[in-house]
């Protein structure tokens, strides 16, 4: 599963962790929290990587492949590794996608969807 995951989820990952401890916040205690995740993602060139080095004919088939590459993926991954329950975004709108996470991550926050964001963007 290692080897098929973009690495843009990896490093989705390990900055959502660094941020909330930059914030002073410890992400173990966000357990079970209403926290959003909210995140500007774009273009998907490890999946051609992927297919180019792959031996078999359908390697598009293989369940890791597809969720290793998918965008939803690496925001529902990053929620799901904190146990976080509020929403999971991810947001695609080429250059404006970071912005526009955080823009969505504040309207979540004022219309009380969740009770802290954590937003941003990944390439």
């Amino acid at each position: 599963e290692a080897l098929q995951m973009d690495p843009q989820q990896r490093l989705m990952l390990e900055t959502s962790w660094q941020a909330l401890e930059d914030a002073g916040i410890d992400p173990d205690g966000l357990k079970n929290s209403r926290t959003g995740v909210y995140a500007g993602i774009s273009n998907n060139d490890y999946r051609g990587v992927i297919l180019e080095a792959s031996d078999t004919a359908e390697p598009a088939s293989s369940l890791y492949t597809v969720s290793g590459t998918s965008y939803n993926t690496a925001i529902g991954r990053v929620s799901f590794a904190l146990g976080l329950q509020g929403p999971a975004i991810a947001v695609d709108t080429a250059c404006s996608s970071s912005l526009v996470a955080v823009h969505q991550a504040v309207t979540g926050l004022q219309r009380g969807e969740a009770d802290l964001a954590l937003a941003g963007g990944v390439n």
